[in-house]
């Protein structure tokens, strides 16, 4: 019985050696560490006790001291744990029990987000998340979507709309049906008699803009959607400070992201480290001071408008139009700033690009000014409602610029859009009215032909179609 528990110690061992290597730690992980330290100093006072010829009195003193110092420790870790929380990363937040480094590549064989160089799940990939405000099952495609099956033929000549992002877009915090690209769907079909519109949820948790480029080139263009919506944040700065641009993607299918410093194992399982980490050396979350955060916060901006005319010339180069819309976490909104503002101004000088920022659209309009009822508190995802209103905003951006195009095709604009209201439940039992949008057949068909209204020949070409086809 002895040997099997000390076999099932070394394995246990072995194992967290293995995680600490990778930058994953947890409560059982700072427990390991806390018992070899205790051990290791055991082992060193007793050489040090041969050398120096200790006095058995001094050594029972020293070894007191050291579990004294042990228990101490263990108190303070337990305390910054689960008292103050104040170092928790975001799965730890979550109810996960492992913290995992920033600068661990999560993309691997015994990932679920991992397909040759491309941020994606497997297929038909089966999960459940049980986080501590939800939980919800994940079901994927054939294509490693959270989407149904796609069929690479277009045989209805539906619109096809393909959103890429993050989890935002992949809709993390609630069910498949209460995504954002979803909610643009139910709103872009709402007139009967149009041509009707798909959206495409190609989001992946953890994905950034270099990830979901490489994703559309590789595996997607050959949907032939119409128009592609590439959907950005804040948190996509600190995923190129750590992944860097394209120089990311090696040879062979290979990931090779920037590294993180020697003691992230230790970051990993120590709270007390953290601390020290923190709030004595002044590093951020990502390991850096604030100088040089600073700088690299700059170069990933850069990095993301360069990314953005990468996928400006695969627009061009393959007939879709692109739009970029920028959406803001709950901290800027409560800040009233958005971290990528020189970025989202950047992007309007880009001729061929329909840029929509959200952070702007919740600021400066009234009822959405009550923001926190779209955010889950903990987890900081939208939840539903604000999924909602994701997609009721970009749907109000591309029907105004279908509005734009029948004012220059010559026709009166309100014969097609009649701008309505309808009461929607804010969950407290009161109801507030929101502005809609009832669209008449032409209408609907100026916005899923989708072209460029700023050029009046492509407006007189809209206007020819929809009343040939009408």
């Amino acid at each position: 019985m002895k040997y099997i528990i000390t076999g099932l110690m070394v394995v246990l061992a072995g194992v967290h050696v293995f995680l600490f290597a990778m930058g994953v730690g947890s409560i059982t992980g700072t427990f390991l560490l806390l018992a070899c330290a205790f051990f290791l100093c055991l082992i060193c006072l007793r050489i040090l006790g041969k050398v120096f010829s200790f006095q058995r009195p001094l050594l029972t003193n020293i070894r007191l001291m050291l579990i004294s110092f042990i228990i101490l420790w263990a108190g303070a870790e337990l305390f910054l744990r689960y008292g103050l929380k104040r170092y928790s990363s975001y799965s730890e937040k979550n109810g996960e029990f492992l913290y995992v480094s920033p600068y661990t590549v999560k993309e691997s064989n015994w990932s679920p987000v991992w397909q040759k160089n491309l941020h994606v799940y497997k297929p038909n990939y089966r999960s459940s998340l049980n986080f501590a405000e939800y939980a919800y099952h994940i079901q994927t495609n054939s294509e490693g979507l959270r989407e149904a099956e796609i069929p690479v033929p277009n045989p209805h000549s539906d619109y096809r709309i393909l959103a890429l992002g993050d989890s935002f877009t992949e809709g993390r915090g609630a069910g498949q049906d209460s995504t954002w690209p979803k909610s643009l769907e139910r709103k872009l079909n709402a007139s009967a008699g149009s041509r009707k519109t798909m959206v495409i949820n190609a989001g992946i948790s953890g994905s950034d803009p270099f990830f979901e480029y490489q994703l559309l080139k590789e595996r997607l263009l050959k949907y032939n959607p119409n128009m592609v919506i590439v959907a950005i944040n804040s948190s996509d700065i600190d995923d190129l400070i750590i992944r860097g641009g394209m120089e990311r993607f090696q040879p062979g299918g290979i990931l090779k992201y920037k590294e993180g410093p020697w003691w992230t194992w230790l970051y990993a399982n120590s709270f007390v480290f953290r601390h020290l980490t923190h709030d004595v050396l002044g590093y951020d979350w990502l390991f850096l001071k604030k100088e040089e955060a600073e700088r690299k916060r700059t170069e990933a901006k850069e990095q993301i408008l360069t990314c953005i005319r990468l996928f400006e010339d695969l627009a061009k180069k393959n007939e879709f139009e692109l739009m970029v819309v920028f959406h803001p976490t709950l901290e800027e909104l409560t800040l009233k700033k958005s971290e990528l503002s020189g970025v989202i101004k950047n992007s309007f000088n880009e001729k061929n690009v329909m840029v929509l920022d959200l952070c702007d659209k919740f600021i400066n309009n009234k009822w959405l000014k009550e923001f926190h009822q779209f955010y889950w508190k903990t987890d900081l995802h939208h939840n539903a409602r604000g999924y909602e209103v994701f997609g009721d905003e970009v749907a109000k951006k591309i029907i105004d610029k279908a509005k734009t195009a029948c004012i220059k095709a010559g026709q009166n604009m309100d014969d097609h859009f009649a701008d309505v209201s309808k009461m929607v439940n804010l969950g407290s039992g009161a109801e507030r009215p929101v502005e809609d949008i009832m669209l008449i057949r032409y209408a609907c068909y100026l916005i899923a032909q989708n072209g460029d209204p700023r050029k009046n020949e492509i407006a007189f070409a809209m206007n020819y179609f929809a009343i040939r086809l009408v």
